[in-house]
């Protein structure tokens, strides 16, 4: 073998030199010496600075909702390598540090001192990051035009965000080298106590990455959809698909501008998407009459996109009517004494309009037109001027009265007016019930008793508790021939059960009279549930006697000012007749509206009612008026409408203290 190869270069070489002795050519040698590589630089310094002497720039304490901070930052390429610049926020912890009764309150559990994770504040801290990539301080929000990235902390941290739109690099020839950019942060004024005692460690990582080795977020923008036609007032839905198509996550704002005829609108919207994500970006626009015409809807995006959908046309009308007039807002049904809140809406969807509101009434029956003679209730009138696609919304609270006692439809009427012609009516049935409540309404008192102050050393102190009940309906002779002179209707009635958790134990007299309380049943009318109690029945025991049914009957004089009605200064007479005969009563209404605090709430609607008792026994209805009565109040009320019924009562006819206050109410 080795010969085989050396023949061969013994050919090759006599070859060579027999070419030589036969040519001869021109030559030239040049030498290319000392060739290198030499690597470039990229490196990144923020605020002038490489680690480990970067700033900490957030160290906030005391946060509370609607706090808010941001701070400027400076990135620049000292290299000589182009880069693109990107921001990473990284959670290092997320801890409750404790848990004071008001985050527990707001549905936090209790704080674990072994986990630094189970803090809520990472996720109601809201964090935008912007940069100045034009490096114009009259572009974007203070001079940083550029949306990196918004949301809250616990949802945009563990992603590295571009810190500048596609194909924009940071150092390098031709490139600015610096880039400022701005962290702002603020708690949300509405999160409440489950922030309370938290707190949350954040690491950010500046990094500048070689051009060549990342694939930036890049957008494409598809399928925008809109209405051809809309009219002024409207909610116009707009909307188009956004895609990521590069390598990062990235934050783009989408921009929808209306150009219309004689004017323009834009509406803007950020969205954040994950490489390869799309998202349907949503907004809502509101034409007003200048927008008239036919335009166009087009969508832009910050940072640009590759693609963009070509504009779409629309037309905004203008409505052809008036004003809407909505429907009228009135309970079907109502009891006397209630805060009725009667409401309507009048929306002027076409041209500017005066508005007067001329009346609201209220009628028996279900016609119209109707006899001006049976109008029971006239409200104030109200006069109002809605520019286009404005709303105005009447309300005003109706008191029904005692003179509409009998249940029975009534009808409320709103007219409303334009200029001088009616524009719209608008009307509503109502029935009208007396003030009482249902059957199975039932209020619980506490009862507190003390005549030690009458009785010294003899007496006691009780404490009870009373349920009264409303168990039954019935129809009841009042008994009162002998007051009125003539007999009186039979009026129809609730039943109203007491029942006690242990028999009442009271003395009367100074003592001479032990009474214990059983259980009881009284009567009140219907339509004067709020006063008029007409019988009362109590099974009681009095020593030495056995026990005994004790009943009594009120009779309220018809002509000292009839049944109560809740009017302050209201005066009113009645008898009470019993087994040890009859006394007068005289009824004083000398608050309205007052506040007064129970166990079941505090009632801002109460009406007090002072009650005197007559001196002497034997009363009929004129010595009603001339009865001279005691001094001070036997027994002070406190009657609320919102319940029917007494909250409080202080006094009674036995000895000592008696107080009773409403502890709960159904209805």
């Amino acid at each position: 073998m080795k010969k085989v190869i050396f023949s061969v270069l013994m050919i090759c070489l006599v070859a060579g030199l027999v070419g030589v002795g036969t040519w001869a050519y021109f030559s030239d040698i040049e030498t290319s010496d000392m060739n290198y590589w030499a690597a470039g630089t990229l490196d990144l310094q923020v605020d002038g600075m490489d680690d480990p002497n970067v700033e900490t720039y957030f160290e906030v304490s005391n946060v509370a909702p609607c706090d808010f901070g941001e701070r400027e930052i400076d990135l620049c390429n000292v290299g000589s390598i182009a880069g693109i610049p990107y921001i990473h926020l990284i959670v290092i912890f997320n801890d409750d540090v404790s848990s004071n009764e008001p985050e527990l309150g707001a549905g936090d559990i209790a704080e674990d001192g072994a986990n630094f994770w189970d803090g809520e504040l990472a996720s109601h801290l809201d964090i935008e990051v912007r940069a100045d990539v034009d490096g114009n301080p009259a572009t974007g929000p203070g001079g940083y035009e550029h949306l990196v990235t918004i949301g809250k902390l616990s949802e945009i941290e563990c992603i590295e965000w571009d810190l500048a739109p596609t194909a924009w690099e940071l150092g390098g020839a031709g490139n600015p080298g610096c880039l400022d950019i701005l962290i702002k942060w603020s708690i949300d004024c509405e999160v409440g106590n489950i922030i309370q005692s938290d707190a949350v460690g954040m690491n950010i990582l500046f990094g500048l990455m070689q051009t060549a080795g990342r694939l930036p977020a890049m957008l494409e923008l598809d399928n925008l959809v809109q209405p051809p036609t809309a009219m002024v007032c409207d909610d116009v839905a707009i909307s188009v698909d956004a895609t990521n198509t590069g390598g990062v996550t990235g934050a783009f704002e989408i921009h929808f501008k209306m150009e219309m005829p004689d004017a323009s609108d834009q509406l803007l919207e950020p969205v954040v998407l994950d490489p390869g994500q799309t998202k349907t970006v949503s907004v809502t626009w509101h034409p007003e009459p200048e927008h008239v015409g036919v335009g166009t809807i087009t969508v832009e995006s910050i940072p640009a996109a590759m693609i963009e959908p070509p504009p779409c046309p629309i037309e905004i009308l203008m409505p052809p009517s008036l004003g809407d007039c909505i429907a009228l807002v009135v309970p079907p049904e109502v009891y006397v004494c209630d805060d009725v809140e009667i409401s309507f809406t009048v929306h002027n969807a076409g041209e500017l309009a005066t508005f007067t509101l001329m009346k609201v009434i209220v009628i028996p029956g279900a016609t119209y037109p109707y006899d001006p003679a049976t109008e029971i209730v006239h409200m104030a009138s109200t006069q109002v001027t809605l520019d286009l696609c404005d709303e105005f919304t009447w309300t005003q609270t109706w008191h029904p009265e005692m003179c509409m006692e009998d249940p029975e439809p009534y009808t409320v009427i709103a007219t409303i007016m334009l200029g001088e012609d009616i524009h719209c009516f608008l009307s509503a049935p109502v029935v009208v019930n007396p003030p009482v409540p249902t059957i199975s309404t039932q209020w619980v008192y506490d009862i507190h008793y003390d005549n030690t102050g009458v009785l010294g050393g003899e007496g006691w102190i009780q404490d009870s508790i009373a349920t009264w009940h409303v168990v039954d309906e019935a129809v009841i002779d009042p008994q009162c021939e002998g007051v009125y002179g003539e007999s009186a209707v039979a009026p129809d009635c609730y039943i109203v059960n007491t029942t006690y958790d242990a028999p009442l134990h009271r003395s009367r007299n100074a003592g001479d009279m032990l009474v214990y309380v059983l259980y009881g049943d009284s009567y009140y009318d219907k339509e004067h549930m709020d006063a008029q109690l007409l019988v009362s029945r109590m099974d009681a025991y009095v020593p030495p006697y056995p026990e005994m049914d004790v009943t009594t009957t009120y009779c309220y004089c018809p002509y000292c000012d009839g049944f109560y009605k809740p009017f302050e200064s209201k005066t009113w007479y009645y008898v009470q007749k019993t087994i040890l005969g009859d006394f007068c009563w005289k009824a004083h209404v000398v608050a309205m509206n007052a506040t007064v605090e129970v166990p079941a709430g505090t009632f801002t609607d109460v009406v007090v009612i002072e009650r005197f008792s007559g001196t002497g026994a034997g009363c009929d209805d004129v010595a009603c008026r001339d009865t001279e009565y005691s001094p001070t109040p036997t027994v002070i009320e406190y009657w609320s409408p919102s319940v029917k019924g007494v909250v409080k009562v202080e006094g009674g006819a036995y000895d000592g203290i008696e107080t009773r206050e409403l502890t709960s109410y159904t209805p």
